[in-house]
C-alpha cells in the first residue's frame, strides 16, 4: 500500500471537468455540422440543440459562432513546436516536422484525411471572414515557430532565415487543406486518392527540403 502523499491534488474538480466536457462537446458538434453542411448554413440554435444545451449556455462557453470553429486552434501549433523541440541530435527542424506530419497522416488509404480535407473545404468555402481568420492563425504559427528557431540557432534579431524557414514549414500544413490539394485529389479515382496524397506529401517535403533540409540541425541532446 502506498503511503499518503503530501502533494496537493492538482486535478480539476468535478465542476471544472463538467465544464470542460460541455465545451468539448459543443466544439466537436459544431465542427461536425460545419464540415457536413458548411459554416454559413448552420445556426447557433441548431448546434445548441444537437449538443443538448440552450443557446444561452452555448454563449457562456463561446463568444461567437466563429470561436466554435477555432476552439482548439493552438493545439496544432503546440504539436508543431514540440515536433521541432523533440528532434534528435543530427536532425534538422524539417526532420522533426516530417515525423510529426507522418504521425498526423494515418495509413489505410488516408480515407479519414481525405474526408477531413473535403469537410474543411466545405466549412470555409466562400466565407471571406473565416478565411481571413484562418490566414491569421497560420501567421501566428509562423511567428511562434520562427521565434523557436531563432532561439535554437542563436540567430540575430534581424536574420530573416528563421521566419523564412518557419513560413516554408507551416506551408506544408496550410496547403494540405487548400483548394489546390482538394482538386488534386479529386482528379484521381477514389481508390487512387490515398496514393495521390502520399505523392503530394513526398513532393512537398522534397521541395521544402531543398531550402531548409539542413537548417537548424541539432548538434547535441
Amino acid at each position: 500500500m502506498q503511503p499518503p502523499s503530501d502533494a496537493p491534488d492538482v486535478r480539476p474538480g468535478l465542476r471544472e471537468r463538467k465544464k470542460a466536457q460541455t465545451r468539448a462537446v459543443l466544439a466537436e458538434t459544431a465542427k461536425a455540422m460545419f464540415e457536413a453542411r458548411g459554416f454559413d448554413t448552420v445556426t447557433v440554435a441548431e448546434i445548441a440543440d444537437a449538443a443538448n444545451v440552450s443557446v444561452k449556455t452555448l454563449f457562456k462557453y463561446f463568444d461567437s459562432k466563429e470561436d466554435l470553429l477555432f476552439s482548439d486552434e493552438n493545439e496544432l501549433r503546440d504539436r508543431i513546436l514540440a515536433g521541432v523541440r523533440d528532434r534528435k541530435p543530427g536532425e534538422s527542424a524539417l526532420d522533426g516536422i516530417r515525423r510529426l506530419f507522418t504521425g498526423l497522416i494515418s495509413s489505410a488509404g488516408h480515407r479519414k484525411e481525405i474526408e477531413a480535407i473535403e469537410g474543411l473545404r466545405r466549412t470555409f468555402a466562400g466565407n471571406v471572414a473565416l478565411q481571413g481568420r484562418l490566414t491569421l492563425m497560420w501567421e501566428r504559427y509562423e511567428i511562434a515557430l520562427a521565434e523557436l528557431l531563432r532561439q535554437d540557432t542563436d540567430a540575430g534579431p534581424h536574420d530573416p532565415t528563421p521566419r523564412l524557414a518557419a513560413a516554408q514549414i507551416i506551408a506544408l500544413f496550410r496547403l494540405l487543406t487548400s483548394e489546390e490539394v482538394h482538386a488534386h485529389l479529386k482528379s484521381h479515382p477514389p481508390e487512387a486518392r490515398g496514393r495521390a496524397l502520399d505523392l503530394w506529401i513526398e513532393t512537398s517535403f522534397g521541395l521544402v527540403g531543398g531550402g531548409v533540409r539542413r537548417y537548424a540541425v541539432r548538434r547535441s541532446a
